[in-house]
Order: C-alpha cells, then structure tokens, then sequence
C-alpha cells in the first residue's frame, strides 16, 4: 500500500477489502473527499471547484460547511445514506434549479441541474417507457474497427452519453452524436411507436381523454404534470394532426429527446 502497510500474502478476499477500507478512512480528507463528490452530484457544485483536486493547499467554498459534514460522516460510521438523506435535507439542495453561475456569481444559489451519464439516462428511458431490457435485443455495429459486433442499446448509450465523474461539469455539454442516438436508435424509436406491446399503446387504449393522456405523458418523462402553456401547445398540435395515434407518437418523441429528460434537476 502506498503508505508501506502490507497484508499476508494469502490474506481472504474480505479481509484484504476490511483492511483497505480502514487503511483508506484514516485519512481525515477520505470524509472530505466523498463528501464534496457526493453534494456535487446532488447540488451541482461542489465545495471544491475541481471535485478530485482538494487538500490542504486548495481553499474550500464554505470551509465551515463541509468540514462539518466531513466529521458528521465519519461519525456516522461513512453511512453513505446518511450523507445523501443530509444532503437533501439541506437548502442548497433544494432551491429552485438555475443554470450555472459564472465566476463573479454567488456560490450554492441555487441547485445546478446535472446531464444524466449514459446509464442513468438509459435506465430513465426503460422506466418511462416500461421497456423490459432483458427483452431489448441487440445491434450490429462497429466499434473501434471491428465491425459485426453485437451491441446493447445500454452499450451505446455507455458509449455516447458516457463521461468522467471527475469531469468539470462545464465541460460536459450535448454532442450531435447523443442527438443522433435519442433519435434514431432502432429500440427507442420502437418503443415510441403505438402498437399492442407498446406502453403508449396501451395508454392511448386506456385513455381516452386528451388532456389526461397529455399528463400521463409529462408525468411518465419529466415526473410533473404540464404547465397550462405546455398542455394548450400539445392539445393545439394534437388537434392539428389527422391520427390521434402519430400525434402521440410525436409528443412523447418530443418529451424524451428535451433537455429536461436528459438532465436531474
């Protein structure tokens, strides 16, 4: 270990994961550490500005708050629900989303909504549509030169959404490719099609009501009914399309390739 400890050779598996667990939180800056990753995740900002770039020679946003939070979670036996039921708890979670502040704005304003990485926002897709992934199928492509090789839909999105935790958020923005993918991948576009297996198929045969299949749709993808601009704008459209069934189609197309989908607010 880097610290010059050393375990038995032959030492159980358990053990050595024990051993590594204790050797790691006697640091005091591992409580820090997962402290500020995890209320970057949740808030959007962290403590420290570069969320694996801390220490003694970095100055902290709100030293007071997350040393606080660092030695409540290493009181807590490092109880990763306690810091995330914390965390939530707290004010800066919960304001009002906003977009991200520039330099001279005022730190922890508000909450930053956060683009989903590539599982997240493919386990959002399964849930909003009731895909089961067992059922999901596979695709030839080609990836890194070896083409024919079969692929999983959570592959692609891995492959296209996917990016560094450690990443500066800022630098992490929408890209043609993730685009195309929402787009035109074969299951999802599938998947958003009325027939018998589709979840849209059996909503359209189950409601009847326009408005009530258009708050059906919002709450399914973005967990919240419409605002009354939005459910006017879709019953507007709605009505503007001869089949009931292709407008559907488009609405919910449109709700899953927004920027609230793709990103936790």
């Amino acid at each position: 270990f880097l610290t010059g400890a050393e375990l038995p050779f032959g030492t159980r598996d358990a053990d050595r994961r024990g051993q590594l667990a204790e050797w790691l939180t006697e640091s005091p800056w591992f409580a820090t550490a997962m402290v500020n990753r995890i209320w970057s995740e949740l808030v959007g900002e962290g403590f420290y500005p570069i969320v694996d770039d801390l220490g003694p020679d970095r100055e902290a946003v709100a030293p007071t708050a997350v040393e606080a939070l660092a030695k409540r979670f290493a009181a807590s036996d490092y109880n990763v629900k306690w810091l995330v039921r914390t965390i939530c708890a707290t004010d800066a979670y919960q304001r009002q989303a906003r977009p991200r502040r520039n330099a001279s704005g005022v730190p922890m304003a508000a909450s930053v909504p956060q683009r989903l990485r590539g599982d997240q926002l493919y386990n959002a897709v399964l849930t909003a549509l009731e895909i089961d992934e067992t059922r999901a199928g596979r695709l030839t492509a080609g990836i890194g030169g070896n083409y024919g090789v079969r692929i999983s839909p959570r592959m692609i999105f891995a492959q296209v959404f996917g990016f560094d935790p450690s990443t500066d958020r800022e630098s992490v923005s929408a890209s043609i490719p993730q685009a195309l993918a929402m787009m035109n991948t074969p299951q999802l576009n599938q998947a958003v099609r009325v027939s018998r297996r589709s979840l849209l198929g059996r909503l359209m045969a189950d409601i009847e009501a326009e408005d009530l299949m258009i708050d059906e749709l919002y709450l399914r993808c973005y967990s919240r009914e419409p605002s009354t601009e939005e459910r006017e704008e879709a019953l507007s459209y709605i009505a503007s399309v001869s089949r009931r069934s292709e407008a559907m189609e488009d609405l919910l197309w449109a709700l899953l390739n927004s920027a609230e989908f793709t990103h936790r607010r």
